[in-house]
């Protein structure tokens, strides 16, 4: 496990290796490794709580 810091010094000088959940799902399975990945998204465009859809 890497520290915060050294994530955020890779995010900010454009060197960190991003995933979407997808992508890392794939890559675990071709790869059985992860160890340089940074940062792993998993947005969404659906309704994610009652209360988003009621302010929306």
């Amino acid at each position: 496990m890497r520290p915060i810091d050294e994530i955020r010094t890779a995010l900010a000088d454009g060197s960190a290796v991003i995933l979407t959940a997808s992508e890392l799902k794939k890559r675990i399975v071709q790869d059985d490794t992860v160890s340089d990945v940074d940062v792993v998204t998993c947005g969404t465009c659906g309704v994610m709580s009652g209360t988003y859809a009621v302010l929306s």
